[in-house]
């Protein structure tokens, strides 16, 4: 057990991910002074010095509420996509505005994504989006689990002689345990 291709992982294919896809972060629209009745601009991503895409947005106001309309062609259809954002706003306990756009599904956002193979921006649970650390995986941890005594051996050595790398593994594996058992 445990050879070359003895996981599962070969068996389907990983979710994709927030930092595969195209992100539109609205707190940094905002912060760049976008939100006002009127205004229009765009958005531009980079690979390198190489652009891969961009979108165009206006902001307009629509009953009352703000709203960020998104323009952009995707290449591979030819289609033209038009994407109403309604904006709203909350306010912190300690003061200042945070800006949340609403996604076509109704959740409140702060980002929205595109990822390579879909043609509409969304929020991260519409598109099944996951994190890329929460797909990896560290055997080590698993070890320090399965093993208590190593793990407070390793928590009990002499700060001077614990890693810095060995104090994280074995604070993910604590921390790990914790949240198992809910303590």
């Amino acid at each position: 057990m445990g050879g070359a291709l003895s996981g599962r992982w070969s068996w389907h294919t990983k979710r994709p991910t927030v930092e595969e896809s195209r992100t539109l972060d609205l707190s940094k629209l905002k912060r760049d002074g976008a939100f006002y009745p009127g205004c229009t601009g765009s958005v531009r991503w980079l690979r390198g010095e190489t652009e891969i895409s961009s979108i165009a947005y206006t902001v307009g106001q629509q009953e009352g509420d703000l709203v960020l309309t998104l323009h952009y062609k995707v290449t591979r259809t030819g289609e033209d996509v038009t994407i109403p954002v309604r904006l709203e706003t909350t306010r912190p306990r300690f003061g200042g505005v945070r800006w949340w756009g609403r996604c076509a599904c109704g959740r409140r956002v702060g980002k929205l994504y595109l990822p390579d193979a879909e043609t509409r921006f969304a929020c991260r649970q519409c598109h099944g989006l996951t994190y890329a650390s929460a797909q990896e995986h560290d055997k080590r941890v698993d070890a320090l689990r399965k093993n208590p005594d190593a793990l407070m051996a390793m928590l009990s050595d002499v700060p001077g002689n614990l890693s810095n790398a060995n104090l994280l593994l074995a604070l993910k594996a604590s921390f790990a345990e914790r949240k198992r058992w809910g303590i």
